[in-house]
C-alpha cells in the first residue's frame, strides 16, 4: 500500500473531530477519502476537506485510520507509511512517529449530510435561528487554529450549520488549499422550546 503525505493541520483538525471509544468503532479514527477528501466524525460534528488535489496522492480506496497518539501544532507534515492493511506508522517533519491502526469497516456516507449544503451559494432567506452545543463550537480552535476567522453559513433551524475557515484570515497564500476547503458541519439542535418564527413575538 501507497504511503501518504499531507499538511499536519488536515490531521490534526480531523483528530479533533473523530469520535474517542465510541461503541460505532468505525468513528473512532478519520478516512482518507478515494476523491482526495478526508472526514472525521463523532455523530454530532462532520470535518471534511480536499487534502490532495493530485490524483497520484490520493488513495484508491476509503481508509479509515486511527493514530495512536496527538499530531503536535509544531509538526507541518505528516507522512503515513503503511506497513499491511491493518498498522503503519506516522511520522511528522519536527521527528516524531506515532503507530495507527487501519480500522477494518465502512465509514459514513458523507455527501448524504453534505448534498443540502451545495446550495449554499444561493440566497437564502433569513434563519429563524439556531441552537448548538458549546462544547461543539470549542472544537474550532483545534480545527482551524487559535485565533481563526469562521465563517457561518445557516439556513433555517431544521439545516445543519455549516463553518467555513477564510485564506485571509492569516497572511499565507489566498489560495491555501486548507482554508479555502476546510468546513465543519454542525447538526441543529432544539432546546426548550420549539424555534419562534421571525416577527412573532416570543410567549
Amino acid at each position: 500500500m501507497k504511503s501518504i503525505e499531507i499538511d499536519a493541520r488536515f490531521v490534526r483538525a480531523a483528530q479533533a473531530a473523530q469520535a474517542h471509544n465510541d461503541v460505532r468503532y468505525y468513528l473512532n479514527g478519520f478516512c482518507f477519502l478515494p476523491d482526495g477528501r478526508i472526514a472525521a466524525t463523532n455523530g454530532h460534528v462532520l470535518y471534511v476537506a480536499t487534502y490532495a488535489d493530485d490524483k497520484a496522492d490520493r488513495v484508491e480506496h476509503p481508509i479509515i485510520v486511527n493514530v495512536l497518539g496527538k499530531v503536535p501544532t509544531s509538526a507541518k507534515l505528516c507522512t503515513f507509511i503503511f506497513q499491511d492493511d491493518q498498522s503503519g506508522f506516522c511520522k511528522t517533519d519536527n521527528a516524531r512517529a506515532y503507530c495507527f491502526e487501519v480500522i477494518d469497516g465502512k465509514f459514513p456516507d458523507i455527501d448524504r449530510v453534505l448534498s443540502p449544503l451545495k446550495r449554499l451559494g444561493e440566497p437564502k432567506a433569513l434563519s429563524d435561528g439556531w441552537s448548538a452545543n458549546a462544547n461543539y463550537l470549542a472544537l474550532l480552535p483545534k480545527i482551524f487554529g487559535a485565533g481563526s476567522l469562521v465563517t457561518c453559513c445557516h439556513g433555517t433551524e431544521h439545516e445543519p450549520v455549516v463553518l467555513q475557515g477564510s485564506p485571509y484570515l492569516r497572511k499565507g497564500d489566498p489560495g491555501d488549499l486548507f482554508f479555502s476547503t476546510s468546513m465543519v458541519v454542525l447538526m441543529p439542535v432544539r432546546v426548550g422550546r420549539e424555534f419562534y418564527r421571525a416577527g412573532e413575538e416570543a410567549a
